[in-house]
């Protein structure tokens, strides 16, 4: 079944409440303190303004994918294929503006957009020639 682009977006109406006790901060917890700092730096309409010059686009938009790709390091996902992990996460969804993270085929077209040699379900560690 096909999605409209508009179901896949997702409007962020407030903050959520943060309390500064003492108590290790987790990934989770940076996130939305990742999500106020992008906000107050205006990275998305940047990231936006920078994929129009070339002309990228797509379902998702380029400036909610590399958010994604931000959300996933914080959180400490390795590869592309751990987005499958953060699928229903409500911070990660909401630091990026989506109400859905991209499924399969989604994210091996992100993997070959960010890895432009490999093939799908290929290994995507470059080979490199000893110097």
């Amino acid at each position: 079944m096909r999605l409209s682009i508009a179901s896949l977006h997702r409007v962020v109406k407030g903050d959520l409440g943060i309390e500064f006790v003492q108590q290790d901060l987790t990934s989770y917890g940076g996130l939305e303190l990742l999500r106020r700092y992008v906000r107050l730096v205006d990275l998305h309409r940047r990231l936006r303004e920078s994929f129009r010059a070339y002309g990228l686009g797509g379902d998702y938009g380029g400036a909610r994918l590399v958010l994604l790709l931000l959300a996933l390091w914080v959180v400490g996902g390795r590869r592309i294929e751990h987005l499958r992990y953060l699928g229903q996460d409500p911070l990660v969804a909401r630091l990026c503006g989506l109400a859905r993270i991209p499924n399969g085929p989604h994210r091996r077209r992100l993997a070959q957009a960010v890895h432009p040699g490999s093939t799908p379900g290929g290994d995507h560690r470059k080979q490199h020639a000893p110097v």
